[in-house]
């Protein structure tokens, strides 16, 4: 599973980049792993783990029209005046994530819910399919990721092309839908490790193959800013059948830039000011859960710490498992 690959590099808000390698063959993808990245050009003697946010399997790009018009004259099984069209088809969607400026009023971050359609598209597909492509989320902090970041960044589209490499995939052991209910808490960049779980659980109550009934996923996050490193993907998630029934979202915002950046405006997508409090809120979900319940969390360690706390006061009142997944090692 090792190989030099093509690698896509785009710059995020708040000082990030997603990160996506072209598989050289397709893999098995289960929700919850990581993988070692290696990007010689950016750290030419190490290489870094990483959660993947996101797993795809992409088609193999239709031939361009002057290709086409070679075949067909090479096979006479085509003819330029034959009625194709050649164009891509063209999807376009609305944010879930908008933000909205007014003429001398300051910038206000809303979430709002996208129509409620079908796409035909199936992104971070189950985990008994192949993938062809893997996405990361790489924070800015030092060496590598700093390094990658101000160069997307320089970069007239905010993206770059290199090559790299990655190894694994490691974890993903639990796919947590055993659970009749599953809390996921994210803090920051964790958001990779719980999106991926949200979506396959998704996926699994779509097809009555999980007996999971209710999900709530909680992502603490400095600024609206943050909400750009996944937002495609929770448009997706949002567009699915059925996830008005099963899914929740509360955002927190832990440093608001003024009181009207933050603005909830739907009842399943909840964004508040201020920290989460992971006791209260398993408290509410304990009394309220349905069968087993499953929490979840992947942030920086004082996070960590505070949702391993409220599980264990909560572990009396009926089945809970905890698990952890390291923000780093």
């Amino acid at each position: 599973r090792k190989g030099i690959t093509k690698v896509t590099v785009e710059a995020l808000p708040a000082e990030a980049c997603r990160v996506t390698f072209e598989l050289k063959r397709p893999w098995r993808w289960t929700p919850g792993c990581h993988v070692h990245a290696y990007l010689p050009a950016y750290s030419l003697w190490s290489s870094h783990p990483f959660s993947i946010a996101w797993a795809e399997s992409k088609p193999k790009a239709q031939p361009l029209e002057i290709e086409m018009e070679k075949i067909a004259s090479k096979n006479g099984s085509l003819s330029h005046s034959a009625d194709i069209d050649h164009r891509p088809n063209i999807v376009t969607a609305d944010s879930t994530y908008s933000r909205k400026s007014m003429l001398g009023a300051p910038t206000v971050t809303t979430i709002s819910e996208v129509a409620h359609r079908k796409d035909g598209v199936n992104i971070a597909i189950p985990r008994d399919s192949a993938v062809t492509s893997v996405s990361l989320i790489m924070r800015a902090r030092t060496g590598m990721t700093r390094k990658l970041y101000e160069k997307a960044s320089a970069s007239k589209t905010g993206t770059l092309t290199t090559w790299g490499a990655i190894e694994g995939p490691y974890g993903g052991h639990d796919s947590m839908t055993s659970y009749g209910t599953v809390i996921l808490f994210a803090g920051g960049v964790g958001i990779t490790h719980c999106v991926g779980f949200v979506h396959h659980l998704m996926l699994q109550y779509q097809a009555g193959t999980s007996s999971t009934q209710k999900i709530l996923l909680v992502w603490s996050v400095p600024n609206t800013e943050a909400l750009e490193w996944v937002r495609v993907w929770m448009d997706q998630i949002l567009r699915m059948d059925g996830r008005r029934d099963v899914l929740r979202i509360q955002l927190f915002i832990t440093k608001p830039r003024h009181r009207g950046e933050v603005i909830s405006n739907t009842g399943s997508v909840q964004m508040f000011p201020g920290r989460c409090n992971p006791e209260t809120i398993l408290k509410r979900e304990m009394a309220e859960r349905i069968g087993a319940m499953g929490v979840t969390v992947c942030g920086p360690g004082p996070f960590a710490d505070g949702v391993r706390g409220a599980a264990r006061s909560v572990v009396t009142e009926g089945v809970v498992d905890f698990i952890e997944e390291a923000f780093t090692y």
